[in-house]
C-alpha cells in the first residue's frame, strides 16, 4: 500500500470490479459531523459517485449525492466536492447544495434530490491518530465480499468547519476513512457491525459481518496504542434492529491478542440510514421499491461511557442489515 494510498488503476475486465472511499469527522459536543462515501459507477468506472451527508443536531441531516470525472489520484475532486489523502491525513473541501432531512425521514424514502435546499459547505482536516490497519496485510484476514482486493482504514482527529444554511458548526473531534478495491459483491452480506474507536491514547478497529441468520462471524481489527498494534480476538455489539439505528444504548466488548480485554456503554448520538443494492448503488436513506431486499446501512456515530457514565471515547458506530430483516412489512411511507 502507498503511504498516500493511492487510487487504483480501474481493471474493467473484471466483473463487478469496484473501488470505494469513506471518510468521516464528528463533534460530539456540537452535534455536527460530515460524511464522505465515494466510489466508481460500475457501468463506466471513470465515472465516480459521492454521497456527502452533514450531521446536524437534534436528528437533522443535509444530504445529496453527487457524480463527476474524478481530477485526483489521492481521493477525489470532482463537482464541488474535494477528499484529499495526504501520508499523515486528509483534507476535505466542499461547496454544493444539500437537502435537509432527518434520521426518520430518511427511512421512508430516498432523499438528496428534493426540497428544502440549502447551501452545504465545509472545510475539514484528518490528522492520524494510529498507523493504517491493513486488512489484509500482516494477519492475512479473510477476504470481504464487497472488498477481495484490498481494504485498509485509519483514525483520526480532526478539525474544521461545516456550513449548513448559514449556520455553523466545529468539526474538531474525532473521524476514520476506508478504502476498499475488488470484486463487489454483496449475495452472501446478510448484516455486519463495524466501528472505530478513538480514545485518549488508543485506537480500536472493530469489524463482524454475518453471511446468513444464525451465523457469527469471527471478529476481525487491531487495537493500536502507544507503538504496539495487537488483534482483535472478540466483538460483540448488539445487532441493529430498526431503520433509525436502533438499539440506541448498547452494550460494547471486545478483547484483544495481548489478553485484554474492555467493556463500554454505548449510546448512539447520530444515524444516517442509507440503501446499498446488489448491483452497487449506493443511496441515501432507504429504498423500498428495490426488489432485491439490498443492505441497509445505519452510519452511525456514538459515545462510549463507563459504569459510571463518564465518556470515555467516540466512534464511527456503523451497523447493517438486509432491508427484510429490519422492517418487515412495516413500509413507513
Amino acid at each position: 500500500m502507498s503511504r498516500l494510498d493511492i487510487n487504483v488503476p480501474a481493471q474493467p475486465d473484471r466483473a463487478r470490479w469496484s473501488e470505494t472511499r469513506l471518510a468521516t469527522a464528528w463533534n460530539s459536543t456540537a452535534g455536527a459531523g460530515i460524511y464522505i462515501h465515494t466510489g466508481r459507477l460500475p457501468s463506466d468506472l471513470d465515472m465516480w459517485w459521492a454521497q456527502v451527508a452533514a450531521y446536524l443536531p437534534d436528528g437533522q441531516l443535509c444530504v445529496n449525492r453527487i457524480w463527476g470525472r474524478n481530477a485526483s489520484n489521492v481521493g477525489i475532486t470532482t463537482a464541488g466536492l474535494a477528499y484529499t489523502v495526504l501520508e499523515e491525513g486528509w483534507t476535505s473541501t466542499l461547496d454544493s447544495v444539500g437537502q435537509l432531512t432527518t434520521t426518520t425521514a430518511l427511512t421512508a424514502r430516498p432523499q438528496g434530490a428534493g426540497g428544502p435546499s440549502v447551501p452545504l459547505r465545509w472545510e475539514a482536516v484528518g490528522t492520524a491518530a494510529a498507523p493504517y490497519w491493513d486488512m489484509y496485510g500482516d494477519e492475512q484476514e479473510s477476504r470481504l465480499s464487497h472488498a477481495g482486493d484490498a481494504h485498509n482504514q485509519r483514525a483520526y482527529r480532526t478539525s474544521g468547519t461545516l456550513c449548513v444554511a448559514g449556520s455553523e458548526y466545529p468539526l474538531d473531534g474525532i473521524g476514520m476513512t476506508d478504502h476498499s478495491s475488488g470484486v463487489r459483491a454483496l449475495e452472501h452480506w446478510y448484516r455486519h457491525r463495524f466501528l472505530v474507536v478513538v480514545a485518549a491514547d488508543w485506537v480500536a478497529h472493530l469489524i463482524g459481518v454475518d453471511t446468513s441468520p444464525g451465523t457469527a462471524s469471527r471478529p476481525v481489527g487491531a487495537f493500536y496504542r502507544g507503538g504496539d498494534r495487537h488483534s482483535i480476538t472478540r466483538f460483540e455489539l448488539p445487532h441493529v434492529s430498526d431503520l433509525t439505528g436502533g438499539p440506541i444504548a448498547g452494550r460494547l466488548e471486545f478483547a484483544t491478542a495481548a489478553g485484554e480485554s474492555f467493556s463500554f456503554d454505548t449510546t448512539l448520538e447520530h444515524a444516517l440510514p442509507v440503501t446499498l443494492t446488489n448491483n452497487n448503488d449506493n443511496i441515501n436513506g432507504v429504498d423500498w421499491d428495490d426488489p432485491g431486499n439490498p443492505v441497509i446501512c445505519i452510519e452511525g456515530q456514538a459515545r462510549l461511557s463507563d459504569t459510571d457514565g463518564a465518556t470515555v471515547a467516540h466512534c464511527f458506530h456503523e451497523r447493517s442489515a438486509r432491508r427484510d430483516a429490519l422492517a418487515p412489512n412495516k413500509d413507513p411511507r
